[in-house]
């Protein structure tokens, strides 16, 4: 082997170990970099989910929001219309209360209190006040229950209240106290 002959083996030998070693240096360099990449793309899907996750909570927040403002709208409307429903409903009701003022059954309904406030009374003393509407059945009132009848100084809707002293009890019959539970009632 002469020197030229050195020389080439040389080359070619220092050749294949610098192309095996720039291979293995590129090899490494690309080995790094899918590396990075990989964790890159990890760190971009966990960002974008949650960013996703953000914006769909954001959304369902902003949904329930809306649906929250229209159930209170439509809560004010029912409301609304309840109210309105029950004003004419109680209307309606003290309007057929004045038309039953002058039938025989409201008289029959006086009569039956007063003597049932007289039963309660057991020849106690007793004070009966009927409603100043009905001022002229007072007469007719006081001979079919046998009772002494005042006339309210104030109206309390029809009907009749009761005094009995000795007891200490207010018998209330009056259609204001009745309307106004019925309300509260309904």
């Amino acid at each position: 082997m002469n020197i030229d002959d050195k020389i080439k083996h040389f080359q070619e030998t220092s050749d294949y170990y610098a192309n095996q070693k720039k291979a293995s240096i590129v090899k490494d360099y690309k080995d790094g970099l899918d590396i990075q990449f990989e964790n890159h793309k990890k760190e971009a899907m966990k960002m974008y989910e949650l960013q996703k996750k953000v914006h769909i909570e954001e959304i369902r927040k902003e949904c329930n929001k809306e649906f929250s403002k229209k159930q209170q709208e439509i809560r004010k409307k029912l409301t609304d219309k309840k109210i309105s429903q029950n004003e004419l409903f109680f209307a309606d009701l003290e309007n057929k209360l004045n038309e039953f003022f002058s039938t025989k059954e409201y008289d029959e309904l006086l009569i039956k209190e007063i003597l049932e406030a007289k039963e309660l009374a057991e020849n106690g003393k007793l004070i009966i006040y009927i409603d100043p509407l009905n001022k002229e059945k007072k007469e007719f009132l006081e001979k079919e229950t046998n009772q002494e009848l005042l006339i309210s100084s104030y109206s309390f809707g029809g009907g009749m209240r009761a005094l009995i002293p000795e007891k200490n009890i207010l018998i209330e019959n009056s259609f204001d106290y009745k309307l106004g539970l019925a309300k509260e009632e309904f």
